[in-house]
């Protein structure tokens, strides 16, 4: 009876003595069940209603269903289980409930004494009552993929002692279920159940480029402050700007630091305390380093874009530029990136308590979650913001291009060429970071319409 349009079942539809194991009836628009639709099945093993408009069951639709075995009820509108919503059905082993609005399951709801299989993905469950699966002692398999929960208290599962093989949506949780052989997902990519850093490649990429970013910034701070010294004006501001960009790129190596640090102590069993780590005060600290690192980097790239891009298209420009002029500029742009990266630490209403983390890495990029809590300031930041200034950065250096082409053939002024010489220096530089912003705003854009796709789909189906 699938795929007929239905509405309603009539009451007593199936007579006495009728003699019927399989009844599927998905596909239809039945909004609401009556006490008499399934009488004189008890030997039905399997019903099928999914994809249906059932928004609730009375106490009494399924007593009549002695030995069913297999209940669908996935794809439709129920939105809370109580006592007696399912009755005890002593027989029943799968029950399907995904893709509903459930969020909430009262203690005693799910009395199922022979329950093997359960699923309740993609449904609105952000917690559990303690004793919510009590009555399902023999559950074996569990699918909770596909809801947000905010943290899942151990006891929950305690007495699911003969549960192998239970599904999240995030790794993290199943530090809930360390009884369970099987958890899935292992992890997330970057981190999993054994360690904050999973990938060998990646941990020890972290650790070079964290070498790096201290060591040789370090060393470009100290040269450029003994070559400032002793420079003109001109160089002076560009020796000015490029020790901005190593003290911005220095920040990036000291979280790269800590976040290498924290793989070695939780190495081997990071799932017992991927908890405690996230809502700590150094995992914050380390997404504050990270974003106030790539928002001064983004803005010195474009400040020092415009600087060079003025310098060479108007080389006669007497520019009433001061060393005074150029510090308040530089506060001005650490004050923004600074402000950028504090907020999240401070408005939490629209953040959350934790918006740094919100993964094991501490980064505000929110790749997983791409629409949790603060996502539209995470989108603002690492494409609208990025992606202006690359533009603008990209332009600015086309047009430099062709004014150096232009100029090439007319003049031969000295303080022009070095002008050049300069501005081709910072665009390798610039040229780096670009290389390394693209792939991000990239992947967050994939990110946001792949999510916003699959949520389009789910919602329509």
């Amino acid at each position: 009876l699938d795929q007929n349009g239905l509405t309603m079942l009539p009451d007593n539809f199936f007579p006495p003595g009728t003699v019927l194991r399989i009844l599927v009836l998905s596909g239809n628009r039945i909004n609401r069940l009556g006490r008499k639709n399934f009488v004189n099945l008890e030997f039905l093993e399997e019903l099928d209603l999914k994809d249906n408009q059932i928004d609730s069951l009375t106490e009494d639709v399924l007593v009549p269903l002695t030995n069913l075995r297999i209940l669908y009820l996935n794809n439709n509108r129920l939105r809370k289980l109580v006592p007696g919503m399912i009755p005890q059905l002593v027989t029943l082993q799968t029950l399907s409930l995904a893709k509903n609005q459930i969020e909430t399951i009262e203690v005693c709801a799910l009395d199922l004494p022979s329950l093997e299989h359960l699923f309740l993905n993609s449904n609105k469950l952000t917690h559990f009552e303690l004793d919510a699966f009590s009555g399902v002692g023999k559950l074996a398999t569990l699918n909770l993929q596909g809801n947000k929960f905010d943290r899942i208290d151990r006891r929950v599962l305690d007495n699911l002692t003969n549960l192998h093989h239970i599904h999240f949506t995030e790794f993290h949780h199943c530090k809930a279920a360390l009884h369970v052989r099987v958890c899935e997902p292992k992890g997330d990519g970057i981190s999993s159940n054994r360690h904050l850093l999973d990938n060998p490649v990646l941990r020890a990429s972290v650790w070079i480029m964290a070498a790096v970013g201290i060591v040789g910034n370090l060393l470009v701070l100290f040269g450029r402050y003994m070559v400032g010294s002793r420079s003109s004006q001109a160089h002076a501001e560009h020796s000015l700007y490029l020790r901005h960009l190593a003290a911005s790129d220095l920040l990036m190596g000291v979280y790269l630091g800590i976040i290498a640090t924290a793989d070695i102590v939780f190495r081997g069993e990071y799932l017992t305390h991927d908890e405690e780590w996230r809502m700590s005060s150094i995992c914050a600290f380390s997404g504050f380093l990270s974003t106030l690192s790539c928002q001064s980097s983004t803005l010195l790239l474009t400040l020092v874009t415009w600087d060079r891009l003025v310098s060479v298209t108007r080389p006669l420009y007497q520019r009433s530029s001061s060393k005074t002029r150029v510090i308040l500029r530089l506060a001005l742009l650490w004050g923004v990136a600074t402000a950028a990266a504090v907020a999240p630490l401070s408005a939490t209403e629209y953040f959350g308590p934790h918006f740094y983390g919100s993964n094991g890495v501490c980064l505000s990029v929110h790749i997983h979650d791409p629409y949790a809590m603060g996502w539209e300031y995470s989108a603002g930041l690492f494409i609208l913001v990025n992606t202006i200034s690359l533009l603008f950065i990209g332009i600015s250096y086309l047009r430099m291009l062709q004014a150096i082409r232009v100029s090439r053939n007319e003049t031969r002024n000295t303080l022009n060429c070095r002008e050049k010489v300069v501005a081709r220096r910072f665009a390798i530089i610039v040229a780096t970071d670009c290389v390394c912003w693209m792939p991000v705003i990239v992947v967050k854009l994939v990110a946001l319409a792949v999510t916003a796709e699959l949520q389009f789909l789910e919602s329509s189906s």
